[in-house]
């Protein structure tokens, strides 16, 4: 039984370079971040391609893409920096390659957003799979807590360890658990009520087994739960009460939003509204990653 779940983004609340071909304009392109790309990692690269003829490298962030409001500017003679400075938000950067002090090339200008989880409220869990991963013999050992409140989600025993496998989704890696025994643990330091809101991208590549759980609590009657049933092709939720919508399966990677808020609750697929209902008032004390309650 394979279940291969990957968090870009796990977020848990309660309620470049300058690439140049060297043109006669000897105009240059930008490499990263790319244009409208969302960046997460602090401090954020820039990197860029050599550009002929040049000897120093000026790179320039904005907050306005008139460059009005310049809020960091930094010189360099190599093709990168990492920019510590950079707070929550929209911004435009751009790259200038000089001579002998003058200007012989202005890059275009490339929007990206620094996305930082901690300043909304109420956040408890964040976790992203090619970030903090503590492998041990090739096996998950431990996912740290991005989100500043140090809830790691961690396995002491091998056995139950998920396995880390890169390349998945483009260049970025992904945790791969068995469906059976294969899980990560993370526990709060109190007791969480409802509404607790939930971002899971994962998916489902083989169809052995009766359950694919995506995350359930750690303690009985603590329990958040969603999980695919194979037998009767349904995605569950379930924190007291199991309600469903009809999804068949493998399915490919998948964005999930789950509140769950008694009989206000409602869940998304890919931003899509799937199901409303009510699940029951469970309140949580942790979360189990990839594997039941019940198993491991």
């Amino acid at each position: 039984m394979k279940h291969l779940f990957r968090l870009l983004r796990l977020l848990f609340f309660f309620s470049f370079p300058f690439l140049s071909s060297f043109s006669a304009a000897q105009k240059s392109s930008l490499v990263s971040p790319k244009n409208n790309q969302i960046v997460y990692k602090s401090p954020v690269q820039f990197k860029w391609n050599f550009l002929f003829g040049a000897e120093e490298y000026n790179l320039q962030i904005s907050s306005d893409n008139l460059f009005n409001n310049i809020i960091r500017e930094y010189s360099t003679s190599e093709r990168e920096a990492k920019i510590t400075e950079i707070t929550h938000g929209s911004y435009y950067w751009r790259g200038k390659a000089l001579k002998n002090s003058e200007v012989i090339s202005t890059s275009v200008i490339y929007n990206f957003t620094f996305f930082n989880p901690g300043v909304f409220s109420g956040l408890k869990l964040w976790l992203a799979a090619d970030t903090a991963i503590f492998l041990e013999n090739g096996r998950v050992a431990s996912w740290g807590d991005l989100s500043g409140n140090n809830f790691h989600a961690v396995q002491n025993n091998t056995d139950n360890r998920p396995s880390f496998e890169t390349d998945i989704i483009g260049d970025k890696p992904a945790l791969r658990f068995n469906g059976v025994n294969n899980f990560l643990a993370s526990e709060f330091q109190n007791t969480i009520p409802q509404p607790n809101t939930y971002f899971v991208f994962w998916e489902i590549s083989n169809l052995s087994g009766p359950n694919q759980v995506a995350f359930d609590g750690i303690e009985s009657g603590f329990r958040n739960v969603m999980f695919w049933r194979q037998s009767s092709q349904r995605l569950s939720f379930d924190a007291g009460t199991e309600i469903f919508y009809n999804k068949g399966g493998p399915f490919k990677f998948t964005l999930h939003s789950l509140i769950f808020n008694g009989s206000a609750s409602s869940f998304y697929e890919n931003g899509v509204l799937k199901l409303a209902g009510n699940p029951g008032l469970n309140p949580v004390k942790g979360i189990k990653i990839g594997a039941s309650f019940l198993n491991g």
